[in-house]
Parts: C-alpha cells; structure tokens; sequence
C-alpha cells in the first residue's frame, strides 16, 4: 500500500499508457468488423486514423480526468524535480521541427497534385472544344483518353493524403495530451518552453565567472547563446519549414481568432521587436567581458522573461516589420494549414 502511495501518478499513467496502446491496437479491428471496410485501401486509411485518434484522445483524457491527473502540469513537476525540463524541451523542439517539416512538404506536394489535375482536365477541355470546332468531333484528347498520368497523379496524391493523416492526425493526439490548451486560442500553449529556456539562460549568466579559462568562458557563452535561440524558435514570426509550427508559437496566442488586421500587424511587429531584442542579446553576449555586462544583460533578459510571462506586450515598445512569407506558403496556409488549425481546435477542445 505505501509503495502504490509513493508512486501512485507513475503507476496510474503506466497503466493509462498501457490502454492507450491496447485501443491503438483493438480500435481498427474493431472497426473493420463493423464498418463496412471491403479492403483497407489509401482512400479509407485517413478516415480509420481520424476516428482511431478521436476515440484514443477522448478516452485516454476521459480516464485521465476520473483520476484525478493532468498531464501537461505533472509532467512539468516531474521534469522539474529531476532537472530534466530543458533536456525534454530540447527534444520536443527538434520533434516539433521536423513534424512539422514533414507536414508542410506532404501539403505542398498535395496542393501541388491538385493543381496539376486541375490543369490537365482544363487543357484537356479547352482542347475538346477546339477540336469539336475545328473537326465537328467529341473525341476525348489522348492524354486523357489513356489516363496514365492523371492516374499515376492521383495515385500520388492518395499516398500523400493518407501519408499526411497517418503522420498529422496522431501527432496532434499526442500534442494534445502533453500540452495545456489555452481558452483564448482553443491551440497547444507552449510558452512554458520559451520560459523555462531564458529562465535557464538568467541562470547560466547569474553563475557565469570570467576566472574561468577562455575556452570554458567561450563555452559557457556558446551555451546560454543557444538557450536564448531555443527560446527564439517559439517566440519569431517568420515561417519557415524547418520551424516549430505554426499553431505552437507564442504569437498564436495573441492573434488566433483575432478578426482586425491592424490589430493583428500590431501584435506580430511587436513580438518581431522582441525577437530582435532576443537576438541582440545573443550578440552581446560574445562581448560579455565585466561583472557591468554580465549584470546588463542578465537584467534584461529578467525584464523580458517577465514580459513574456505576464503575456504583457503592451512592454515590447519596439516594433519591427519582418519579411512576409512567399506565395507558396501562403497558399499552402490558407488551403490546408488554416483548415488543419479548426479541426484540430474542434475535435480537440476537451
């Protein structure tokens, strides 16, 4: 009894973990038996992951919610009381950053195939009707006529749908589990790792001695630099594919759902204004040579982690315009990402 006391959230989530493998397992064989699935084809396996993620997460945070447990804030605990937030986070950046560059290029390709389909069919009309001018015949032009390519075409794009939904779909599960929601977005709130890197960059600084030799001292530097720059990848604006998402970072906190443009270009050339405020604390850092610039900066950063704590951007009085993102991703984010964002906001909001 006093070991189950002692460790009871550890074997409450081993066994939560344990049914969430077991319906991952059970869930698409049940449902084969009962949907009428006469074969599991690329057309019919996003819609078995999208319902197979929905029942996981609603069960999984039901169960959670009967035991009394919230992941997001146990999970911090733990990590903090072991010393091992920073480590964690540090992962979870570089899984965010990929998840998130594999999203965008099976979007890209998508929205890529769709196009040249669209295009095909277009051409292939506009040359029926000159032949039917020309020749008073209806016949169909070859290349649609023998449907190769459009058949290899949508061959692609059915592997690429199912391949977005079997990578998108259970990546956003999990998200969803691990971070808190916040009320305002309805998206992941990820601001604790922004947080929790400056906090241990004010640290790193705090403790910093110039006794050291130089290649330590260097060393050091290089080691609160790369925190701020963690901290940084949550925090910019601009876009990028090999980036923390878009759903995840600071700023959506503020402009998610926020209908005025002015008031929306406010908050991003702020938040632009700190980013480049960030970045030229990381430049000070390598002339960091006196007791007065270890105590300069560390002030700094101590006035804008309280910032981006207090979520308080009224204080970010510098305002910087940043380099719009091109055509490609703005189309990509209006078709597909956008969409992605209200459905994850719907399905999710438990």
């Amino acid at each position: 009894m006093n070991v189950y006391k002692s460790h009871r959230k550890l074997i409450l989530y081993s066994s939560t973990l344990l049914i969430s493998i077991l319906l991952i397992i059970f869930i698409p064989k049940i449902l084969i038996l009962f949907i009428n699935f006469k074969a599991i084809t690329l057309q019919s396996i996003p819609l078995l992951a999208l319902i197979v993620s929905i029942v996981c997460v609603y069960s999984i945070s039901y169960i959670l919610k009967k035991l009394d447990l919230y992941l997001p804030r146990d999970l911090v605990d733990f990590l903090s009381a072991h010393n091992y937030k920073i480590k964690f986070y540090n992962v979870i950046t570089k899984i965010l950053k990929l998840w998130n560059m594999v999203v965008l290029v099976l979007l890209i390709s998508m929205v890529i195939l769709i196009l040249l389909i669209l295009f095909m069919f277009l051409v292939g009309f506009i040359l029926l009707i000159i032949n039917t001018i020309k020749d008073n015949s209806t016949n169909i032009p070859e290349f649609l006529s023998n449907n190769s390519v459009i058949k290899y075409a949508l061959i692609v794009l059915a592997f690429s749908f199912s391949s977005f939904f079997l990578i998108a779909l259970p990546g956003i599960s999990i998200f969803a589990i691990v971070f808190p929601q916040n009320k305002s977005s309805g998206l992941f709130d990820t601001s604790d790792i922004p947080i929790s890197f400056i906090a241990k960059a004010i640290d790193e600084i705090n403790s910093f001695s110039f006794s050291l030799p130089w290649e330590d001292l260097q060393q050091n530097r290089k080691k609160i630099s790369n925190l701020i720059h963690d901290a940084l990848e949550f925090i910019t604006v601009e876009d990028k594919f090999f980036a923390i998402p878009l759903g995840m970072r600071y700023s959506q906190l503020f402009i998610s759902g926020l209908k005025n443009k002015a008031a929306k270009t406010d908050i991003l050339y702020r938040i632009n204004g700190l980013t480049e405020e960030l970045g030229e604390i990381i430049i000070k850092l390598n002339c960091m040579n006196s007791a007065r610039d270890k105590e300069e900066i560390s002030n700094d950063l101590k006035e804008y982690l309280k910032i981006i704590e207090d979520r308080n951007l009224c204080e970010i009085k510098k305002k910087v315009k940043y380099k719009k993102a091109n055509v490609i991703w703005k189309t990509t984010e209006k078709v597909a990402l956008n969409p992605l964002y209200y459905i994850m906001k719907i399905i999710f909001r438990f």
